[in-house]
């Protein structure tokens, strides 16, 4: 029985994928607690307001929490960065371990498992230090669910055994610390993670730990940890063959939940996959099959959430570093031609007080000529690092792309991912165009497109594809006008190869480009004999981002649909 159940989840979730995906809006939102985001949001004025800095780390740590919460995962680590920034100088190792805990929640959730486990490790060693009983027991607690994650990765059968040997060394570690306290939600939370662990090997013991937590929580009355726990409980029913049992767990895990008052997209989920694997149990497919549907819109939300996130933080870490760069590069100037004028003055009264100095004065000036070269040679090499730096940091984030795209099997999800990396190895492409050119702030634009073609005809494997150039071989762009008509050429080349070029016998693309009177215009035009099909869709990313890129640079754009898609676009340079 508990065999059928799980084939039939499987089933069912794997059946209703395609359609949840097709249901999602394009603009997830995050969902916050109203009330303790206004707190925090609070906190944070007073403490910018009295110049305090202790509230203010207080302040990001529950804006922490609160993005956490939300599971906009990126914001909430910033949040906690800040924080610890403030805590660390303070060495305040109460509020150092608790943020560590924190973190390590966070790189868990990203499967950076290591990560995770160096940071529990950390925050055990602050809190043995200062000898803070309930913290230690929570910092056990960690390392065990973290141990408990490797475990589950794990290949090796007897790597498993060992993984799991010290998940219950550390978890009752953990329980017995919070016993000895009598703090009841310690107690809660430890017996909760035992019957997970009892839950992985079937053991019967499984039921006593829910049970019992379940209890603890009911006398704090947590509403929220109750629902959570009265899922995982009517799974265990489920898997034990007990239907009823699992039926009246869930009609109360509803009802309380009700009278929550607020939406949680975790409870969402558990809520769901109980009914229909209760449903399923039942053979009452119909029912099963909208539970699979719901759930499969929460997991599509939370990818595409994954996804936006990422761009939109890594487009507002490129603009920072560059204007932090751009603003650094002006105070050495400034400070060169300081003392370049310093110098000059005291050479000048020099030679006016005595003539016979005109030969030290000119010494002077030769070295401070010197000076001034290598301070311009200075900045170059800092211009050519940062790039450089720039670069690899893109190339990472398409390495972690590329092995998460290797991790999934739905077809949405991994065209979504692709399409997310052509963009980044698009950026990276300029990065390195600058860093191995001749100039450092412009591109030359022939073989800068070239190569974006090219890499978006590899990645689909298109080798039959005839493409023309028509770009003259000395136009040079600045590099924010390069990368955004790289980003521009990308998503126009992918939406040729997804619905022209498999349609047409002898594909061709056509790009022309050229500049007159500070003008900039390109044109993109391929021979697809399915207009229709190649016309983007107005809500897709893709053409929000060609929209967006082509608004930033004041330019206008158009589509038109004979013999095949033709892109045409104009901007004036800006000195």
């Amino acid at each position: 029985m508990k065999l059928q159940i799980l084939q039939w989840s499987i089933y069912l979730w794997v059946l209703g994928w395609g359609v949840g995906v097709a249901q999602t809006p394009n603009q997830p939102t995050f969902v916050f607690d109203a009330e303790k985001m206004k707190y925090a949001r609070e906190v944070e004025q007073k403490a910018i307001a009295t110049k305090d800095t202790l509230l203010l780390a207080e302040a990001y740590y529950l804006l922490g929490k609160r993005y956490s919460d939300a599971t906009d995962l990126i914001t909430g680590e910033q949040y906690f960065f800040k924080s610890l920034k403030i805590v660390e100088k303070k060495r305040d190792k109460a509020k150092m371990g608790r943020l560590y805990l924190r973190i390590l929640e966070i790189q868990m959730d990203r499967q950076n498992l290591q990560s995770a486990l160096d940071y529990g490790y950390m925050a055990l060693r602050l809190f043995k230090e200062i000898n803070q009983p309930l913290q230690i027991g929570a910092a056990y607690k960690h390392i065990a669910n973290t141990y408990f994650s490797i475990y589950h990765v794990q290949s090796s059968e007897k790597q498993r055994l060992s993984l799991y040997d010290s998940v219950l060394k550390y978890a009752r570690m953990g329980a017995q610390t919070v016993d000895q306290l009598k703090d009841t939600v310690s107690m809660g939370s430890s017996h909760l993670f035992l019957g997970e662990l009892y839950r992985e090997k079937n053991d019967p013991k499984v039921f006593y730990h829910y049970q019992k937590a379940l209890a603890l929580y009911t006398a704090l009355g947590h509403k929220h940890n109750q629902v959570s726990i009265m899922c995982s409980l009517a799974q265990v029913h489920l898997l034990y063959g007990q239907p009823d049992n699992a039926y009246q767990l869930m009609q109360r895990a509803q009802r309380l939940y009700k009278e929550l008052g607020t939406s949680y997209p975790n409870l969402d989920e558990n809520i769901n996959t109980i009914n229909m694997l209760y449903y399923a149990y039942k053979k009452d497919w119909q029912r099963a099959y909208q539970f699979s549907l719901q759930n499969n819109t929460y997991a599509s939300n939370k990818l595409l959430q994954i996804r936006d996130g990422a761009m939109g933080h890594l487009s507002a870490a490129y603009e920072t570093e560059k204007k932090a760069l751009e603003l650094k590069n002006k105070q050495q100037a400034l400070e060169i031609s300081e003392q370049t004028r310093r110098a000059q003055n005291w050479t000048l009264a020099g030679l006016s007080i005595l003539l016979l100095g005109a030969g030290g004065a000119s010494v002077l000036f030769y070295h401070l000529s010197q000076k001034n070269k290598r301070l311009s040679g200075y900045n170059a090499a800092l211009v050519r690092e940062q790039n450089h730096r720039v670069k690899n940091n893109l190339q990472l984030v398409s390495s972690m792309l590329n092995l998460q795209l290797n991790r999934l099997s739905d077809p949405a999800a991994q065209s979504a991912l692709k399409e997310s990396q052509l963009r980044i190895e698009v950026m990276g492409l300029l990065q390195r165009k600058l860093y191995d050119g001749d100039y450092l702030t412009a591109v030359e634009m022939q073989p800068f497109v070239r190569e974006v073609v090219e890499i978006v005809l590899k990645t689909f494997g298109l080798k039959n594809v005839e493409v023309h150039y028509q770009i003259p071989a000395t136009l040079t762009l600045p590099a924010d006008y390069a990368m955004r008509i790289g980003l521009i050429i990308n998503e126009l080349t992918t939406n040729s190869c997804k619905y022209a070029v498999p349609n047409h016998p002898s594909p061709q693309l056509r790009i022309e480009a050229h500049l007159t009177d500070k003008t900039f215009k390109i044109r993109l035009a391929d021979n697809g004999t399915t207009p229709k099909v190649a016309q983007p869709k107005s809500d897709s990313f893709g053409l929000r981002l060609i929209e967006m890129q082509v608004e930033q640079i004041y330019g206008t754009h158009s589509f038109e649909y004979i013999d095949g898609t033709i892109f045409d676009m104009s901007f004036g340079l800006v000195s």
